[in-house]
């Protein structure tokens, strides 16, 4: 049995941006956001023909990479990254590409890092021919988080359209062709047909992905999944989460919309449920658990320290089998999926959750974390400022003194502030500075530095050059 949304379409217009940055009034935003991406084939020699055949041939393997994720995560919304052939209306039908989308929505973070670094491995292997072009219906989503590291040339709008990966790395057309805006779809063909060469490599954004995301991929995002035990009173309903494992996510969310109890009691649903022997393991995001209690509490009318799984169980099917009467999701009996034993969701170690508040925990140390950065982030920015005054002060000063052409050494300039502005007698200020010498070094000899930092120096400086300069400042006024 296979289950799939029937709204799940999209243009392929998504994948461009404009080339000044400023969105059409007939482009509306679709209520959903989805990753989009193009792959290509391009070689300059080769006929459409050929074009399509290879582009078929790159169609079946990605299929294949995809497959395990497509199947087995609990995607947001059903289903896993679809692909199609379609041909580029700038080229009149004659450019052929693979069109992919996918909707990210309500778990845009770690689903787009996961189609990213899947496809991202995919090309290292796909040789020198394929080009792919990312983003989501809201923007280019790897510029707008790796922005800090791009040449300024590639500032907004100019940088639309320009960011291609090819062999694993992250290239870019450069500024130089057509400056001072983004580029069209056919100029993009154009240019990675004929000129691809001239492409720059985008070093610090492919280290800052690699490093943030690649790296600790694929457990990063397996690691932010939990399992869930639940009875599922409805054989169909267990059948279509068996087979279609990303169902379970979908139907949480939508879960929300309906909490009807059609009309039965809660113990009478309770009562129905436990007399069902099926039960199920569902794997889903944290976050989709929040859901989950909500609604249990919605159901119920009461507050449950744990889950509940004849409730949960009659939550899904409910929702499942409302969804399939009007019509939102299309019901498929005749799948032979089989169960992959070499999954690495068959294998991977998740943590199973039956208390709602280790679900809360979780966002409660998130929360935390997020505030612990800020309160750092906010600490380190003061400090910062007062590093920054106490600098200003001291070129102030140093700068008075250049104003007047005075030339000072500082070991000169202790003495006379020792001697005449504070009294210090010649001889006691030889004494002190002989004992001070002493102390400040080992038996060897060897000078102590450990105990004194560099701040002691600049704040005691600071002050004294400061006192210093509003002394030159009175005597200047008399």
């Amino acid at each position: 049995m296979s289950v799939r949304r029937l709204d799940n379409v999209v243009d392929s217009k998504y994948l461009w941006q404009p080339v000044d940055g400023i969105e059409s009034n007939s482009d509306a935003k679709l209520e959903d956001t989805y990753l989009c991406f193009g792959i290509f084939w391009l070689d300059i020699y080769a006929d459409y023909q050929h074009q399509l055949e290879e582009l078929q041939k790159h169609q079946v393997r990605i299929k294949q990479s995809l497959n395990d994720w497509n199947i087995h995560y609990p995607w947001s919304n059903i289903e896993g990254v679809a692909m199609e052939i379609r041909f580029l209306s700038e080229d009149k039908g004659k450019r052929p590409y693979l069109f992919g989308y996918h909707c990210v929505e309500d778990n845009i973070e770690a689903e787009e890092g996961i189609v990213v670094s899947l496809l991202f491995e995919y090309l290292k292997e796909s040789g020198p021919e394929v080009f792919m072009k990312i983003c989501d219906t809201d923007g280019d989503f790897l510029i707008d988080k790796f922005e800090d590291l791009m040449p300024d040339v590639y500032a907004f709008p100019s940088a639309n359209n320009r960011l291609w990966l090819h062999e694993g790395k992250f290239k870019a057309i450069p500024a130089s062709f057509k400056p001072g805006r983004g580029i069209e779809s056919s100029e993009c063909i154009e240019f990675l047909s004929k000129q691809m060469f001239k492409c720059e490599i985008l070093t610090k954004m492919q280290d800052a992905f690699e490093k943030e995301i690649l790296n600790s991929f694929p457990h990063s995002y397996l690691d932010e999944l939990r399992l869930i035990k639940l009875a599922i009173p409805d054989n169909m309903c267990h059948s279509g989460l068996k087979l279609n494992p990303g169902l379970g996510s979908y139907l949480i969310k939508q879960s929300l919309e309906n909490t009807d109890t059609a009309g039965g009691s809660v113990a009478t649903i309770v009562e129905q449920a436990k007399q069902s022997l099926t039960t199920y393991d569902l794997l889903v995001p944290a976050s989709h658990l929040r859901i989950l209690s909500t609604v249990q509490f919605n159901v119920t009318g009461k507050e449950k320290d744990c889950y509940d799984p004849h409730i949960c169980g009659w939550i899904l099917c409910n929702t499942f089998s409302r969804l399939i009467k009007t019509g939102k999701i299309l019901y498929k009996p005749n799948s032979k999926r089989l169960p992959d034993p070499d999954s690495i969701f068959a294998n991977f170690p998740f943590k199973e959750v039956r208390k709602i508040k280790e679900v809360e925990k979780i966002f409660a140390d998130m929360n935390e974390n997020l505030y612990g950065a800020q309160t750092f982030n906010n600490q380190t920015k003061s400090k910062l400022a007062a590093k920054d005054d106490e600098v200003s002060k001291d070129d102030e000063a140093r700068k008075y003194f250049e104003s007047e052409n005075v030339d000072i050494d500082e070991d000169d300039f202790f003495e006379y502030f020792l001697t005449e502005a504070l009294g210090v007698s010649k001889k006691e200020l030889d004494e002190y500075t002989t004992s001070n010498i002493s102390n400040g070094l080992k038996e060897d000899g060897i000078p102590q530095t450990d105990d004194i930092g560099d701040d002691c120096d600049l704040e005691m400086s600071d002050e004294i050059l400061q006192k210093l300069l509003e002394s030159f400042k009175m005597g200047n006024m008399q």
